[in-house]
């Protein structure tokens, strides 16, 4: 073999270096080519699905818009105003339909259009242009430059017939909206400077009643924000760009482009972009374009305005430019390129290490070549293609050739070809392609005729870099070796075959048995003839516990049996088998001695001593003779099937039983023969004799059974049952044998055949006739049920009307008496009185809502409330409670408490008062405690506890269980000894839990009882803090508390130093004392506050014992501070003047005690009556004109007054009828009271008739009654009422509904001080009918009013009684409650109680249908002619005495001043005319006696006309000059 020289090398190495180079460079350029061009075309068919997704979402974007002023302007279009200025300007700017002029219309839409664009920030204006006048604009509202709106004067309003959005749209059918094209051209009007904004024009026609076109409405949108809306959430690369039809820019990504017609610089998308067909690796459906920027691919949507005109449209393009594309593409081949020119830098750093390696071999190959010269086998080198290039000394000897001479030859020419091998170039091609060397064992015939047997090795020649470049053949001479070898074979050839063939028929049998050993389920046990275990399988091993090892060849298969069953089981078959059978193994195997298996059920034993039932099958194992040789056992254990085989039969009875119980018939239907099967139950339900199952029940047996008229029906319902495969549920009728008919409850399941198709019917039968026969019941006793509850309703109504009626005068005339000069005294009766009466209306309000809290409907009204202000009524109410009883009210408020929350008062009132009202009625002597503490707080989020706790008689763990049902208390001798009715605490647990607390209780009998409960709430801004006129120091005062009440003192105290004072507190008088006179300073203290009752010394000669104690600098304020009545406080007073400064009713609250000690440093004197308004402000009902329907005339007065005080001017009808004829056209009025019960025609029907002529929004009418249900609420609304307010009503409330309704804001209340009004004398007695003490509180104090109604009264009463009489003899029952009803209110108005007692007696007698009319009115004629002498006598009493001598005649000319001021304020309607007479009456009186009579009798009825001719009358006749 043959080595290259170094030079030959290094040229070879350079040419592959050479080579390599080049390659790398080619294959480099391709890669990268081939990768940009596949990324190209994945990018372009991802970015097209990106350009439709692009285009597509923001189509939905400009569709959305478009909709929305599309309805914006058909809104604005079928307004009312645009049908109003149409009627108006139609007939000479009056509306006849609705009574409105043309100025009201554009009033009314122009604050329509302002409130529009106020919602719609991106609205730049809104008009309405008419037709005539060259399209001039009727109205235009528009936003400012500030983005305010403004209205366009009129002067300013242009014509804009000549724009396509008007002259389009007047050619638009009915309902149709145009859009102008988007254009830049929009500013605000007064904003010459302002920039332009995009805007889109929607405009739509208007018509009139005949539809010819009147005008269009027009909005300009602003779309700057709709387009920016276009570019956003976009990737980066796309762009957008928004054409008209015509191609022009709307949008697009140079600004300065966009809208260019208007700029005069027109620039088209079609200009731009320019469709080409150059490929650029795109999708086929991708539009490619040449542009600005180069080559651009593009997804366009035409985006019609209106659907109905799809020909006017904008277009929408994302348009994504190639050199994006190019760019994505460039990064992606600049990787390639790198990850290619790196992968070649390391091969060629592997070719240059193979080089190296190359060299050291090729010295390495020179070694092995003299090896090889020296070998004694035949070595011979060859080309792949067989040429001989090396032979050495071993292969001359062998073949007897020189090397010289078989070198260059071929091998087939020197190497005779073995007989039946391949030729010699096929075997070495064969070895260089394998890689490895082989052997080839062959004979071979040489040329000289010798026969050898050889063994040639073919290795293959590698060269440097490792590939195959030839051959190497060693050739051994091995014909002794194969001699001996081959007689070896043939004796073993024979033997071998054999041994093969048993082998594969024992490993097939071992693999089957041990698979089947392995894997059963079953316990397999084998046995010797002896019973001795040889075969143990793991299923053996896991169902007995015992591992196979200590099993096999060690235990017998009696181990694992019962042994008093194998004694049983043997002495069995010694008698079967007539000879002796152990009690062992034998008694498992014997019966397999005469037969070939054996399958019974065992007992087994496991390891851990349980037991369980097995099936074991015994078979025996014979030899080759037919003799048993052993045993094999198979167990399986059974106790889950013979629990399941319980279970079944349990329940299966279980079922059969519940059948039975519940009588329920179970049926199949086999729909293929038609067959029935029945239990017996069934036979009983259809009346079919049992017989029949004997010989035969089919389908047309129960179909004879089924009631005519519903077979139709039920056969409807198998046949669709047995098509869909759906449950049958049936309920029908069946006729019996004897004809009765009865209720049949149906259920049934199809079952299906292995052909899909019904094959049978299963299911049950249940008689419900007596079920149905209940359910009638039931309904019947609901129908009789809710015949009480409407019963009950009707009762509550009639209740609610009669109480409230009364109620309405009494807490008027208290806000009448507040506006009255008062005394401090007084003043706080009569807010206590106020306070009482709200709360006697809040508690009547709850009593009548109980048929509410029962049915579950009571809801919570939450809003702003001072907790303070909630205690202190709760006060007065509980101080009145306590009367003479040694019981301590204490108020327990943490100063951390917020006053002001949201929640419902009144709900939270009423639980508060029953709870302290049912702990001072049952504590005797002690104290009750309410306090209120702040749980939690969570920003405004606030959990407020309260608790009531009282020192009196408890409650027992048992009775607590059921004190919160309703009608019930602890026991029955408690309702006997203390009165109640029990509802009190189950509306209390009610309205807590609707606050989200529970009410819970904690007592213990003779220790009190502690009811708490926790709500949750909302922290209410704080009111604004009144100005003070009068500063009084109230910082850094020391007080003194002198309580022997624990709690009371501890509570008094906590208060005093939340306000920063320093407190001293005492627990009787002498501890007091005995604490000041051991002071050095003395009696130091600026507040006192003192019980009155305290053992020992009392309070009040604590006080006088403290008075002559000498003070150190000012005098304290000495307060009393006490449970009882100021009536004792003033009694003691003047017994003992100077000795106490102020007192204060328990319980006191922080802010009562804080204004007591202001108060009293202070020194306010008497309490001032409710000031008029200050000159300047207008009433809150001033210009309004109101008509009072209204029967009664004591109800009249009060609301009449009360309104006109508000600056209303009130008219008033007694009667429905009445109200009609008020209402007569030309007469207007803002608003309507309506009262509900009238006479000859009720409020609903009065209601029902204006609303035929009047709507809702052009007569506002509020039902103003004591019918306050809310089923009368929902009928007052439903017969056409806008409001509902209940009598008695709250000023406030009613004044607030008023000015609700008639859309006028509401003015707050001023009360600046005024003077005091001088006050009439009181009547000195009584005359015993007429309570005139109450009677004159209802009339505000007013004795001059009082006497005149009394008068009317009077002759209003025998007018009624005639009537009355009249209606008696005739019998008309309902004329006669409409007369008693009104007979009563007036009385009770005058005070005449007893009169209105016995009319109200007979009212309710006759509102009964059940009862005739009475026997007897005697005594209410009697009572009738009393009230009357009574009245008259009264009214005369009531005159007022003379204020002043006669004037004399110069006297009376000073009247001309004062009757001028009068008779301007009677022009102008102004109520302080009252006032104003009132103060002449008093002075001329006696000079113009007749003449001011007339005059005050048309002031008192608020005819302020009649009054003003009077005034021109007494002009006339010269008693004063004219002014």
């Amino acid at each position: 073999m043959s080595i290259l020289p170094r030079a030959a090398r290094l040229r070879l190495e350079w040419s592959l270096v050479a080579c390599f180079l080049l390659i790398t460079l080619i294959v480099t350029v391709v890669v990268v080519w081939q990768t940009g061009q596949h990324q190209r075309q994945q990018l372009l068919a991802a970015y097209q699905t990106r350009l439709g997704y692009v285009s597509q979402t923001r189509n939905a974007i400009l569709r959305r818009q478009f909709d929305q002023l599309a309805r914006d302007v058909r809104f604005l279009s079928a307004t009312p105003p645009i049908g109003g200025i149409i009627r108006a300007k139609a007939d000479n700017g009056i509306d006849k339909q609705e009574k409105f002029t043309l100025q009201n219309w554009n009033k009314r839409l122009t604050g329509l259009f302002s409130a529009f664009l106020a919602a719609n920030p991106e609205l730049t204006s809104a008009r309405l242009i008419g037709t005539a006048d060259g399209g001039r604009e009727l109205l235009r509202v528009e936003r400012g430059t500030r983005g305010d709106i403004v209205v366009v004067a009129e002067g300013k309003l242009a014509r804009r017939g000549d724009r396509n959005y008007v002259s389009e749209a007047l050619r638009l059918p009915p309902g149709q909206v145009f859009f102008s094209d988007l254009s830049m051209g929009s500013r605000p009007r007064e904003g010459r400077g302002a920039p332009t904004v995009p805007t889109l024009h929607v405009s739509m026609p208007v018509r009139d009643d005949n539809g010819a076109v009147f005008g269009v409405v027009v909005i300009n949108f602003n779309a700057g924000e709709l387009l920016a809306s276009l570019k956003r959430n976009i990737p980066t690369e796309i762009q957008i760009y928004l054409t008209d039809q015509n191609g022009s820019y709307l949008q697009q990504p140079d600004p300065t482009l966009a809208f260019g017609a208007a700029a005069g610089r027109l620039k088209r998308w079609q200009d731009d972009f320019r469709p080409t067909s150059q490929n650029m690796g795109q999708p086929a459906t991708l539009r490619t374009f040449d542009s600005p920027y180069g080559i651009a691919y593009a997804h366009a949507i035409h985006v019609p305005f209106t659907p109905s005109a799809p020909e006017h449209y904008c277009q929408l393009i994302a348009v994504l430019p190639d050199k994006q594309v190019a760019k994505l593409v460039a990064n992606t081949q600049a990787a390639v390129l790198t990850n290619a020119l790196s992968v070649f830098l390391l091969l060629g750093l592997a070719c240059l290490l193979y080089f190296r390696t190359y060299r050291q071999a090729a010295i390495r190959q020179a070694e092995l070549a003299a090896i090889m010269e020296s070998s004694q086998d035949a070595i011979i080198g060859c080309t792949a293609q067989g040429r001989i290039v090396s032979w050495n000394a071993g292969a001359e000897r062998l073949f007897a050739c020189p090397s010289e001479q078989a070198i260059g030859q071929t091998l087939d020419s020197i190497i005779p070809q073995p007989e039946g091998a391949p030729a010699s170039s096929e075997r070495l091609l064969q070895a260089r392609e394998n890689g490895a060397p082989s052997n080839l064992r062959c004979g071979l015939r040489l040329p000289d005729a010798r026969w050898l047997d050889v063994d040639i090795t073919i290795s293959p020649i590698r060269h440097g870099r490792g590939q195959p470049c030839g051959v190497a053949l060693t050739i051994r001479d091995i014909s002794e070796q194969q001699a001996a070898e081959k007689y070896i074979r043939e004796l073993n050839a024979s033997l071998e075959q054999q041994i093969e063939q048993r082998t594969r028929q024992l490993r097939a049998y071992s693999a089957m048995q041990n698979a089947i050993l392995a894997h059963s389920g079953y316990a397999i046990i084998a046995t010797d003839g002896n019973g001795l275990i040889t075969l143990f399988n793991p299923a053996a091993e896991r169902m007995l516990g015992y591992p196979a090892p200590d099993m096999i060849g060690k235990a017998s298969l009696a181990d694992f049996h019962c042994r008093d069953e194998l004694a049983e089981r043997s002495i069995q078959l010694s008698h079967e088998l007539g000879e002796t059978v152990g009690a062992d193994f034998e008694a498992v195997v014997a019966p397999v001695w005469r037969q070939e298996t054996d399958e019974r059920q065992w007992t087994y034993v496991r390891a851990d001593s349980s037991r369980f039932p097995v099936q074991l099958t015994v078979s025996r194992l014979e030899n080759e003779g037919g003799d048993a040789a052993g045993y094999l056992v198979i167990a399986s254990d059974i106790t889950q099937r013979l629990q399941d085989q319980r279970s079944l039969e349990s329940a299966r009875d279980q079922l059969i039983k519940a059948a039975e119980v519940a009588e329920l018939g179970i049926w199949s239907w086999r729909i293929a023969s038609d067959t029935l099967e029945w239990n017996d139950r069934m036979f009983d339900i259809y009346d079919i004799p049992r017989s029949f199952r004997d010989f035969g029940l089919y389908y047309n047996h129960w179909r004879g059974r089924v009631h005519p008229d519903d077979i139709a029906d039920a056969e409807l319902r198998l046949q669709q049952c047995q098509e869909t495969g759906a449950a049958f549920n049936q309920t029908f009728r069946i006729v019996r044998q004897n004809g009765d008919i009865r209720y049949v409850q149906a259920a049934a399941v199809v079952e299906c055949g292995p052909d899909g198709k019904p094959s049978r019917m299963l299911g049950i039968n249940r008689d419900i006739t007596q079920q149905r026969e209940q359910e009638n019941w039931l309904r019947e006793a609901k129908t009789a049920a809710d015949s009480a509850s409407r019963a009950k309703s009707d009762f509550l109504a009639n209740m609610s009307h009669e109480i409230r009626t009364p109620m309405n005068a009494v807490l008027g005339m208290l806000q009448l008496l507040q506006h009255t000069s008062l005394d401090n005294q007084q003043a706080d009766y009569a807010d206590k009185a106020a306070v009482a009466a709200r709360t006697l209306l809040a508690l009547l309000n709850d009593i009548l809502d109980f048929s509410r809290v029962e049915a579950g409907k009571l809801t919570l009204d939450p809003h702003p409330l001072s907790l303070d202000k909630l205690l202190r009524d709760i006060g007065v109410i509980l101080s009145a409670n306590v009367g003479a009883k040694d019981v301590e009210v204490v108020f327990d408020i943490a100063p951390d408490l917020p006053d002001t929350i949201v929640a419902d008062s009144l709900r939270l009132q009423q639980i508060l008062i029953n709870l302290a009202g049912n702990a001072i009625k049952f504590t005797e002597r002690g104290e009750v405690a309410l306090s209120a503490q702040l749980v939690e707080r969570d920003a405004d989020r606030l959990r407020i506890a309260f608790a009531v706790r009282d020192t009196g008689i408890g409650i027992t763990a048992e009775q607590c269980q059921r004190i919160f049902e309703g009608f019930s208390q602890a026991e029955s001798s408690t309702a006997r000894r203390y009165g109640g009715s029990g509802l009190g605490l189950a509306i209390s647990q009610r309205l807590v839990g609707l606050m989200g607390g529970q009410l819970r209780v904690d007592s213990e009998p003779g220790h009190g009882s502690t009811f708490s409960f926790e709500i949750e709430c909302e922290a209410a801004p704080a009111a604004a803090m009144p100005v003070a006129t009068g500063v009084v120091p109230l910082q850094n005062l020391r007080c003194l508390v002198i309580e022997d009440n624990d709690s009371a003192r501890q509570t008094q105290s906590a208060i005093l130093r939340s306000f920063g004072w320093r407190v001293d507190a005492a627990a009787s008088g002498e501890e007091a004392l005995a604490m000041i006179s051991g002071q050095p300073a003395g009696l130091d203290y600026d507040v006192v506050l003192v019980d009155w009752r305290m053992p020992g010394i009392d309070g009040w000669e604590t006080c006088e014992r403290l008075r002559r104690l000498p003070p150190q600098g000012q005098p304290p304020v000495i307060m009393m501070v006490t449970a009882y009545g100021r009536e004792l406080f003033e009694q003691r007073r003047k017994q003992s003047p100077g000795v106490i400064d102020h007192f204060l009713i328990k319980p006191v609250t922080a802010s009562m005690l804080f204004d007591a000690v202001a108060d009293a440093r202070a020194g306010q004197g008497l309490r001032q009556a409710l000031p008029p308004l200050p000159a300047g402000q207008a009433p809150r009902l001033a210009g309004l004109k109101l008509l009072l329907v209204e029967d009664n005339a004591t109800n009249q007065q009060v609301a009449r007054e009360l309104l006109s005080q508000e600056g209303a001017a009130v008219d008033v009808a007694d009667c429905g009828q009445a109200a009609l004829a008020a209402l007569t056209p030309p007469a207007r009025y803002d608003l309507v009271l309506m009262d509900i019960q009238m006479p000859d025609m009720d409020g609903y029907e009065a209601t029902r008739r204006l609303r035929a002529q009047f709507p809702a929004s052009a007569l506002p009418i509020i039902a103003m009654t004591a019918n306050v249900m809310p089923a009368d609420r929902e009928q007052a609304l439903a017969s056409g009422m806008n409001d509902h307010v209940g009598k008695p009503f709250d000023l406030d409330q009613l004044v607030a509904a008023i000015l609700r309704h008639t859309a006028r804001a509401p003015q707050a209340k001023m009360e600046p001080p005024a003077q005091a009004e001088p006050a009439h004398a009181e009547p000195t007695a009584d005359s015993g009918l007429i309570n005139s003490r109450a009677a004159l509180l209802r009339f505000g104090g007013n004795v001059e009013i009082y006497r005149r109604t009394l008068l009317s009264f009077c002759e209003e009463l025998i007018g009624l009684m005639a009537s009355l009489q009249g209606q008696i003899q005739q019998t008309l029952r309902e004329p006669a409650i409409q007369t008693l009803h009104t007979l009563k209110g007036l009385a009770a108005t005058v005070g005449a109680d007893a009169l209105a007692a016995l009319a109200a007696d007979k009212e309710t007698w006759l509102r009964d249908p059940a009862r005739g009319w009475p026997a007897d009115f005697s005594a209410l004629r009697q009572a009738a002619e009393e009230a009357t002498a009574a009245a008259q006598r009264l009214a005369e009493e009531l005159v007022s005495p003379p204020s002043a001598p006669r004037p004399s005649v110069g006297d009376v000319a000073n009247i001309r001043q004062e009757l001028a001021d009068l008779r301007l304020l009677l022009n102008t309607s102004n109520l302080q005319a009252v006032q104003r007479f009132e103060q002449l009456e008093q002075q001329y009186r006696v000079a113009m006696p007749q003449e001011l009579e007339q005059l005050g009798d048309a002031i008192m009825q608020l005819d302020f006309a009649a009054a003003t001719r009077l005034c021109d009358d007494l002009i006339r006749q010269q008693k004063v000059d004219q002014p």
